[in-house]
């Protein structure tokens, strides 16, 4: 996005936020594992839905623009 200042990407499980990032360039590289509002989260099997806006000023008072990414991460099921 050519003015954003950063990006808000956020993972959703179901309608459960897990993750939140705002990196200044649009590129994450996801975690092992990590913390949400106090709990501790890895992905398992199933989907997940991301969703990227882009922010617009310094973070504390950043505008976000409409989703500019919307789609489902399918995380394969493994046994063990």
């Amino acid at each position: 996005m050519p003015r954003a200042t950063h990006y808000r990407v956020e993972f959703f499980r179901g309608r459960t936020k897990i993750f939140e990032a705002l990196p200044a360039v649009p590129r994450l590289e996801l975690p092992r594992s990590w913390r949400y509002r106090g709990r501790l989260y890895r992905f398992v099997g199933g989907g997940y839905t991301w969703v990227v806006r882009p922010g617009f000023g310094p973070r504390p008072r950043a505008r976000y623009g409409r989703e500019i990414v919307r789609a489902t991460l399918k995380v394969p099921v493994t046994s063990g």
